[in-house]
């Protein structure tokens, strides 16, 4: 009984010694890459979003073009809100 406990009090004291990595400085150049993506946009780029779903019908605009706020960019065909406007009327 005793050998036991000493052969597992050996196991317990080998299993909890301190294991440090070690390490060797060197001397070199040093390269870095870096990957990513993404979109690159100029400083004036907007994007411009319809609010309602449907077919460009006419467009009022040519690349290019200086705009001010508020301006027709093009105008969107949509049967759904033709009924709806309709609908509205009544």
């Amino acid at each position: 009984m005793k050998v036991r406990l000493l052969i597992v009090t050996l196991i317990i004291l080998q299993s909890c010694k301190n294991k440090t990595e070690k390490t060797k400085a060197t001397f070199a150049t040093i390269t870095e890459s870096v990957y990513a993506s993404g979109i690159v946009k100029s400083k004036n780029q907007y994007q411009a979003f319809a609010s309602a779903s449907g077919i460009i019908d006419t467009i009022y605009v040519t690349e290019g073009d200086t705009l001010k706020t508020g301006a027709k960019l093009l105008a969107i065909s949509s049967h759904t809100q033709k009924l709806n406007k309709e609908n509205a009327q009544f």
